[in-house]
Parts: C-alpha cells; sequence; structure tokens
C-alpha cells in the first residue's frame, strides 16, 4: 500500500477514534459543567435568598473557577486524544511492512533521501528491510551500503563519508507532520462538536 493510501486509511481510522474520545470527553464535560453549574446555581439561591454581597461574590468567584476547571478539563481530554492519534499512526505505520505496497514504499522513502543526500555512503534501514533495502539500493542505483539498525522502524537513514545524515523513515516524517496535524486536528474536533450541537 503507497505511504499516501497508508496515511488516508490512518487518517479515516483516526477520524473514527476521534470521534468516539470526542463524544466521551464531551459527555465527560458537560457532566462536570453540569454539576459546576447546578453548584453555582444553589450557592446564587443562597446568596439572593441572604442578600449578601459577599455570597454572590463566592457564587460568582465558584463559577468562574467551575468554567476554568471545565475548560482545563476539556484542554486535557483534547491532548489525549491528539496523543492517540499519534499512537494509532505509529502503530500503523509500523504494521505497514506487512502491506503489499511496502516495497514501494520503502523505494520513494530511499530514493527521496538520496535526492537529499546523493553521495551517501551507507543506509541503516531495520533488520526486517535489510534484504529489500538492499535490491532497492541496487535497482535505483545507490552505491550504498546497507546495515541493519533495529532503532530505525521503517524507512531509511544515510550518512555520506563526510557525516551528513538525512533520515527520511516513518517515525521521522511522523514527528515532522505532528505540528501540522495538531491545528488540523483542532479543526476537525470544532467541526465535530459544531455538527454534533446542530443535532
Amino acid at each position: 500500500m503507497p505511504l499516501k493510501d497508508l496515511l488516508n486509511a490512518i487518517e479515516a481510522e483516526a477520524d473514527e477514534e476521534r470521534a468516539r474520545l470526542q463524544s466521551e470527553s464531551r459527555a465527560e464535560a458537560e457532566t462536570i459543567l453540569a454539576g459546576a453549574r447546578a453548584d453555582a446555581e444553589r450557592a446564587r439561591e443562597r446568596v439572593l435568598r441572604a442578600h449578601a454581597p459577599a455570597t454572590a461574590d463566592e457564587a460568582n468567584r465558584r463559577v468562574a473557577l467551575a468554567r476554568l476547571e471545565a475548560s482545563r478539563l476539556e484542554r486535557e481530554v483534547r491532548e489525549e486524544a491528539f496523543s492517540l492519534l499519534i499512537d494509532e499512526a505509529r502503530s500503523r505505520l509500523a504494521a505497514a511492512r506487512d502491506e503489499p505496497g511496502y516495497r514501494d514504499t520503502l523505494r520513494d522513502l530511499m530514493t527521496g533521501a538520496l535526492a537529499a543526500l546523493p553521495d551517501a555512503s551507507t543506509a541503516r534501514v531495520n533488520p526486517l528491510d535489510e534484504t529489500l533495502a538492499v535490491e532497492l539500493a541496487r535497482e535505483v542505483g545507490a552505491n550504498v551500503s546497507v546495515a541493519p539498525d533495529p532503532d530505525v522502524g521503517g524507512g531509511v537513514v544515510l550518512r555520506s563519508a563526510g557525516g551528513r545524515v538525512v533520515r527520511n523513515t516513518f517515525e521521522e516524517r511522523l514527528a515532522t507532520a505532528a505540528p501540522q496535524l495538531r491545528p488540523w486536528y483542532g479543526q476537525r474536533l470544532r467541526a465535530i462538536e459544531s455538527s454534533a450541537v446542530g443535532l
């Protein structure tokens, strides 16, 4: 499966997981907010009965604190959901080796790395990819020695004789994509929330 199809599959699965987590987190946040609102309303009722300004200030303070707590919990839930998304992407990428298009994906990663470092002398790959990487290096005309490295999950790490290194690995690509995924993910969650509110 080409990397693009794999990423699309990960995105679809992540959308489902995100929707489930968002639903759970929204229900939890609503429960907390409902409890906080009920507490605040009870405190406000006491204030109104007692006509005491100090109690009104306390009620307002409690409402403000409840809102802050709800916001904090929502941020935590969103961060946890984003971490789950990244973990799921890592898991799917780790299983990519078993997909039919993995050969093409590894070739693309290797040629991309070679384009960035044409004078590469060594290529480190996952031990499970060593044989395939040797084949692919021959196919693309790269004069590199292939070395197994269990720290490379998938993809290739090239090094030149001069010490320059190019990492074109799944993990590196995911780390590079994470800063762009975070705002995208936030927009998706807001869209899900908006559609849920409209139901």
